[in-house]
């Protein structure tokens, strides 16, 4: 029997991750993270089959950051998503790796406001030539 991933990682807004969502909904992969329907997330969610749940999560992280194994993170995943159990799967591989806390931050259409972050931190991160990542304070441990 082939190997079917519970969860699949979907890189990108561009036309390789859209790409690689319909691909992997295709396959039967029941589970999509990683345009204008409103965002990226949202077109996904409206070409997958009905069965295909997705996640948007990690457009605030650095890839330079998350391959550099020995930078210590310290920063927040935001996920959205329209069904908690989804989102749970996903919250629970993002606090798997030490230094990443997700925070829940509601249905997908929330993904339309967090995705205008990735340009954002780009920007900031080249004047500035930095690496900085997301962080939301006044939220109680735990």
């Amino acid at each position: 029997m082939p190997f079917k991933p519970r969860v699949s990682i979907v890189g990108g807004t561009g036309a390789l991750g859209f790409g690689l969502a319909v691909r992997f909904a295709s396959a039967g992969v029941p589970i999509v993270i990683g345009v204008w329907h409103g965002s990226a997330a949202q077109q996904a969610q409206a070409v997958v089959p009905a069965d295909v749940r997705v996640v948007s999560a990690f457009h605030t992280v650095s890839a330079a950051l998350l391959s550099d194994l020995e930078h210590l993170l310290d920063e927040d995943v935001l996920v959205c998503g329209d069904r908690m159990a989804d989102k749970q799967q996903v919250i629970d591989l993002v606090e798997r790796v030490p230094g990443l806390r997700a925070l829940d931050c509601g249905p997908l259409e929330m993904a339309r406001i967090v995705e205008q972050l990735t340009p954002l931190l780009i920007s900031i991160n080249a004047r500035h030539k930095v690496r900085a990542g997301i962080k939301i304070t006044g939220l109680s441990a735990g």
